[in-house]
C-alpha cells in the first residue's frame, strides 16, 4: 500500500506595486484584513500548486481504492445543473465500487482553483475564496483540500437533507474533530429529485461509508 505525499511546492516570491514582498498567509495578524481588500485578488497564480495537489490525490486514490474514473461530469446527476462544468478546464470523477461510499468529482478552474463535488449535494472550492482579505495560500488551500478528500475516503463524510430543501454537511477529520455546516435551500432540485436524494441519504443514515480498497493479488 502506498501512502499519499503532497507534491513539493516551488519557492516563489510575490511583490506589490512598490516592490515589497507580500507575506501571504501572514498579512493580517489580528485575522481581519482591511475592508478594501474584499473581492480584490492579487497574484492568483500563487494558487497554481493546488492543481498539482489535486493531480497527486487523484493518482493516489485511483491506485489504492476500487473506483471507476470518468473525465466528464454526469449530466444525469441533478447536482451538476448547479455547476454544469462550464468554465472548468478539466473534470475527473471518481466513483467507488461500493454505492454506500460517496463519489468525488474534481473540477479544475483556470483561476487557478479546484472545486470538489462530494456525495450528492456538497460543493467545496479550494481555495475557499482567494481574495486578498481572506489571505489564503496554496498550502492552506491544499490542507483544506486534503482534509476534505480524506474525510470522504475514510468514511468521515455525511450529508442530510431536511424536510425542506436545506442540507447539512458533516466532515470528520482524522483526529476525530467534527465540522458541521448547514446550507440551503437547493432551488435547482425538483421535488422528485429531492425525494430520491432524501431516500438515499436516509438509507445510509446520513453517513457515507469508507471507500473499498483495491485487492492485492
Amino acid at each position: 500500500m502506498s501512502s499519499y505525499s503532497r507534491p513539493t511546492f516551488p519557492e516563489r516570491t510575490f511583490r506589490d506595486a512598490d516592490g515589497h514582498v507580500i507575506p501571504y498567509g501572514e498579512r493580517w495578524p489580528d485575522g481581519d484584513g482591511p475592508e478594501d481588500t474584499y473581492e480584490v485578488v492579487s497574484h492568483a497564480e500563487r494558487f497554481e500548486p493546488v492543481h498539482a495537489v489535486a493531480d497527486a490525490l487523484i493518482e493516489h486514490l485511483v491506485a489504492e481504492y476500487d473506483v471507476a474514473v470518468a473525465d466528464e461530469p454526469d449530466p444525469a446527476r441533478p447536482a451538476f445543473r448547479r455547476k454544469d462544468g462550464s468554465g472548468y478546464g478539466r473534470c475527473v470523477r471518481l466513483v467507488p465500487s461500493d454505492p454506500s461510499a460517496a463519489s468525488l468529482t474534481f473540477l479544475y478552474d483556470p483561476f487557478p482553483s479546484v472545486t470538489v463535488h462530494a456525495g450528492l449535494l456538497h460543493w467545496d472550492p479550494f481555495p475557499g475564496c482567494g481574495c486578498d482579505h481572506c489571505d489564503e495560500t496554496a498550502d492552506s488551500a491544499a490542507d483544506d483540500l486534503e482534509q476534505m478528500v480524506f474525510a470522504v475516503v475514510d468514511g468521515g463524510f455525511g450529508e442530510r437533507l431536511s424536510s425542506g430543501r436545506e442540507r447539512r454537511i458533516e466532515i470528520r477529520s482524522a483526529d476525530g474533530d467534527m465540522n458541521q455546516s448547514s446550507f440551503g435551500p437547493e432551488p435547482h432540485l425538483t421535488k422528485d429529485e429531492l425525494d430520491r436524494i432524501r431516500t438515499t441519504l436516509n438509507d445510509i443514515d446520513g453517513r457515507w461509508t469508507a471507500w473499498p480498497r483495491r485487492s492485492r493479488r
